[in-house]
């Protein structure tokens, strides 16, 4: 690979976790380069300058529509929203760059967009670019192996106030690899091998996660704390210096992780 620095082009710029890939990019001059801040067409961020997002001064590059840059991108990292996806794909394929995607509560039709832009380019998405997440999920389906079936599973789950999807994009990841692939939130009684969600909301909690496993008298609790927001843009960003030595195809965060 080239010693030049990765061109990187967010979607997303303005938000919290758009905020903390661009002072992570800033920070890493030699590894880094911003191509472009991406914003939607209504938002009020067109047009200033990035750096305003992260409270240290300018960055030289103004917040614009996707699609444009001034050079090449060698990775797009998207933390928008599903509504962007169709729009983050075209850009994607028409700049022949790996696209990372960190959007959650995608439906069917976003995650065909993802499957469409994989036949030309690279693609990786995941709701959760924590590494300490990947081991949990590990975990709990050891634990769900060992244990068997007569040992009942909750999921539990708590994001700062502003989150909309619930359950979460991890918790949900949680779910499907210990055997859910619906993610619903239920009430009342549990059927055999059936998992529950709980859900909280509040303060500025940056995201938890607990797998309970429970038994007729005893008990295991996995637990997950995310004390930073930054751990989430240093995995997207390990995740997309992985992404662009890859071959058109889709990707899963765990793919990547061995070369971390």
């Amino acid at each position: 690979m080239s010693d030049q620095p990765i061109s990187i082009s967010l979607v997303g710029a303005s938000g919290r976790t758009g905020a903390e890939l661009l002072r992570l990019i800033a920070s890493q001059p030699e590894q880094y380069r911003l191509a472009g801040a991406w914003v939607g067409t209504d938002s009020a961020a067109l047009g200033r300058d990035a750096g305003e997002f992260t409270g240290s001064g300018s960055l030289g590059c103004l917040c614009t529509r996707v699609g444009e840059t001034d050079g090449k991108v060698d990775a797009i990292i998207d933390f928008s929203a599903p509504t962007a996806m169709r729009e983050v794909m075209a850009a994607a394929i028409a700049l022949d760059a790996a696209w990372v995607s960190g959007v959650t509560g995608l439906g069917d039709d976003a995650e065909a967009l993802l499957d469409q832009a994989a036949k030309e380019v690279p693609v990786l998405h995941a709701d959760n670019f924590s590494l300490g997440v990947a081991v949990l999920t590990e975990l709990a389906e050891l634990a769900k192996a060992r244990l068997g079936p007569v040992f009942d599973i909750e999921i539990d789950e708590m994001h700062h106030r502003a989150k909309r999807d619930a359950p979460s994009g991890t918790a949900q990841i949680l779910g499907r690899a210990l055997g859910d692939p619906d993610g619903i939130i239920r009430t009342g009684p549990r059927a055999d091998g059936e998992i529950g969600y709980s859900v909280r909301r509040g303060g500025g909690v940056r995201g938890e996660h607990t797998v309970h496993f429970l038994g007729r008298s005893e008990r295991i609790e996995l637990t997950h704390r995310a004390d930073d927001r930054a751990l989430f843009a240093e995995g997207a960003l390990k995740a997309a210096r992985w992404l662009i030595t890859r071959p058109s195809g889709r990707y899963a965060f765990r793919d990547a992780m061995a070369s971390f």
